[in-house]
């Protein structure tokens, strides 16, 4: 990466990825940010950080209950997806969702004071952890690879409604019946229509042995749904090693009909162009997977202390830490200082936000018969 003027240049080595049933040279680019952006997507990731090792201090304090299971060492994914999630983009995920609800609108005084069960919480107290939701995150979810046909629900609303909404000349509409009844879904008009919007569907290498994850896959094509089903490869699946629980590996092409993609997590920039390549995808031609191998730096949850992995392995994971990288990228144009200054400001905002939310108050158990019915 080389300083340019107010721009900075970033080549992308697709030669560097794993593709299944797509073209390497889509991904063959050179790209140019700018400083400011550089500077926002560290920022980004580095607040992620900020506050979730807040959270394992409340934790330990036994001030957050039941589970909690932290992103750190997979920040700068959700800083990524930051800058490719569109307004009205969908994003669904299992229980280690703290970063995905950050960056799709929460604040951090709503996540932590969830955490804390607070009135003010992002779920009113009642969700804890595991359960953040806001009107473009719609989960959190305690069930390995629940969220996955979930996800798909949500790709498949986006389709719909944009086809209801959408008048059609009755030729048009004539045809359309026409088409579908002599043929299958995959060649209806409503195959090829124009969407504007996708849903992003994480899980992890834990959940990709669920049998609901390839029912997903069967309908997601069947009906050309805008979702990017992607798959966290942390390595482990709570304790257990990805190797001992999955006689294949290659999560990215786990389907024979879908598409896939898999990256590294430790260039947050290449994660940017592949989600956005991703993204383009599904709009224009229906279901795709990315799988990132990334790294967690943190037990499966708060309650796990590491004892069951190696620690020269753990000690490698730390020394390759994406926020690592992206610090570096900002040395080659600003000095160390002009970093620490920043580190300090977000320091400032995040310490604020958890003060918010510690000063929030309890809910009442009259809470507890509220929102039961849809309004």
């Amino acid at each position: 990466m080389k300083a340019e003027n107010s721009l900075i240049k970033i080549n992308i080595d697709a030669s560097k990825f794993s593709f299944h049933m797509l073209d390497s040279k889509d991904l063959n680019f050179s790209l140019e940010y700018s400083k400011d952006e550089v500077i926002d997507i560290y920022g980004i990731a580095y607040t992620i950080r900020l506050f979730e090792l807040e959270c394992e201090k409340f934790f330990n304090n036994k001030q957050i209950r039941g589970f909690c299971h932290l992103v750190i060492g997979q920040e700068n994914i959700y800083a990524a997806l930051k800058k490719v999630m569109h307004t009205d983009d969908y994003s669904i995920s299992s229980y280690r969702c703290h970063g995905l609800a950050y960056i799709t609108g929460s604040t951090i005084s709503e996540i932590v004071g969830e955490m804390l069960g607070k009135a003010g919480g992002n779920s009113k107290g009642m969700g804890g952890s595991m359960h953040l939701y806001n009107k473009n995150f719609f989960g959190g979810h305690g069930i390995v690879g629940a969220q996955i046909p979930l996800g798909l629900g949500l790709a498949f609303s986006q389709k719909y409604k944009e086809i209801a909404n959408t008048s059609f000349p009755s030729e048009s509409n004539e045809k359309a019946a026409h088409e579908h009844s002599k043929s299958n879904a995959n060649q209806s008009i409503y195959n090829n229509f124009p969407l504007k919007n996708v849903t992003f569907c994480f899980y992890g290498d834990g959940a990709s042995n669920q049998g609901q994850i390839y029912e997903s896959f069967n309908m997601a094509h069947l009906w050309k749904l805008p979702v990017v089903f992607i798959c966290e490869n942390n390595k482990y699946g709570m304790w257990t090693a990805v190797d001992k629980a999955s006689a294949d590996n290659n999560f990215y092409k786990r389907s024979n009909y879908i598409p896939g993609i898999r990256i590294d997590h430790s260039n947050t920039f290449e994660i940017i162009e592949v989600l956005k390549f991703a993204r383009d995808y599904a709009l224009k031609s229906g279901p795709i997977i990315v799988e990132i191998d990334c790294y967690r730096l943190c037990g499966h949850s708060l309650r796990d202390k590491n004892e069951l992995r190696n620690i020269n392995e753990v000690e490698e994971g730390k020394a390759k830490d994406p926020l690592i990288l992206l610090r570096k990228n900002i040395m080659e144009f600003k000095p160390e200082e002009y970093i620490l200054k920043i580190e300090e400001q977000l320091k400032n905002i995040v310490f604020n936000e958890i003060k918010n939310a510690e000063n929030m108050c309890k809910p009442n158990p009259e809470m507890l018969y509220e929102n039961i019915l849809s309004k």
